[in-house]
């Protein structure tokens, strides 16, 4: 990111946290993360516990895969409540990450 940019969006920030909004383009940034890509990551978690009960072998690599996908989603959900404080608050509580799966399924 450009320096003049990159302070731009710490300022910002840095608004919003004072109680200022944030300029509209931040806060639909901040409102699209936390409405769009969190949830494709959510639903990435749960087809990951899918492949675990197709596929018990897998669960060592999906293990790993799911330490990448919670760090990805604690990102994005830090950087939504930075970009749109009252959207990301208002809306939702902190979800809880994907769980493994302890049964086989029928």
């Amino acid at each position: 990111m450009a320096p003049r940019v990159k302070e731009s969006v710490k300022e910002s920030i840095k608004g919003s946290l004072r109680g200022k909004p944030a300029p509209p383009d931040l806060q639909r940034a901040g409102k699209i993360l936390h409405d769009d890509v969190g949830p494709l990551l959510s639903a990435a978690g749960l087809h990951l516990q899918l492949l675990c009960l197709d596929f018990p072998g897998t669960q060592a690599r999906v293990d790993h895969i799911f330490g990448i996908l919670d760090e990805a989603m604690e990102k994005v959900r830090a950087l939504s409540q930075e970009l749109a404080p009252r959207t990301a608050k208002a809306l939702s509580p902190k979800p809880s990450p994907p769980r493994k799966p302890t049964k086989k399924r029928a």
